[in-house]
């Protein structure tokens, strides 16, 4: 019995495939075969954003300010050009928003080391003698209170390079400091997840 509902089967598929005009099997052929042109045309597409993408932000991440600047400018572009769709061109902003923070990151960096050096520069006050008189007595009671409120001064200073230099390195990582230092502008990008 079983055979023969599988004679029945074959001869109902055979019938099937054998009634199937030509022109049905070319136009699903046809159709099979644009959409593996289209798959492919947009690998293609794919493969040219992300070398695209790749070289750009090669050159944006350089110290060179100039090679820097053209990265900058063809993160741009890609994300503006024919072959940016709403997702690529969110990463790439993603991507020059970073570029940008790294930047002035470095700055920041750049700014608290020179003025750390500046302090180590500075020149000490000269050790000036005194009489005993009482004018003497209030100019050097003066100059210690200035020495004093200069060394608080020097360490408010180096307090904030150490918060600017800590900044920075946050601002470069993209991460967030305890203390709250870096700007929201990292916690939005650090939201927006490695793309």
């Amino acid at each position: 019995m079983a055979t023969f509902w599988i004679a029945v089967a074959t001869a109902a598929v055979t019938a099937f495939v054998s009634a199937t005009p030509p022109s049905v099997i070319a136009y699903l052929k046809h159709r099979r075969l644009v959409q593996l042109e289209k798959q492919r045309d947009e690998l293609v597409r794919d493969n040219e954003f992300q070398s695209r993408q790749e070289a750009a932000l090669t050159r944006a991440l350089s110290d060179d300010p100039t090679q820097r600047d053209i990265g900058l400018a063809n993160l741009v572009e890609l994300r503006d050009g024919s072959l940016s769709t709403p997702e690529r061109a969110a990463r790439v902003q993603t991507h020059i928003d970073r570029v940008k923070l790294t930047m002035f990151g470095k700055l920041t960096i750049g700014l608290a080391d020179f003025s750390e050096a500046s302090l180590d520069r500075q020149p000490s006050s000269p050790a000036l003698s005194f009489g005993d008189t009482p004018i003497d007595r209030a100019i050097r009671e003066c100059m210690a209170t200035l020495e004093e409120r200069g060394r608080q001064l020097d360490d408010e200073i180096r307090q904030s390079n150490s918060r600017l230099r800590r900044m920075g390195l946050n601002l470069i990582n993209g991460s967030t400091d305890p203390d709250g230092i870096v700007p929201d502008v990292v916690k939005k990008l650090r939201a927006q997840g490695d793309h």
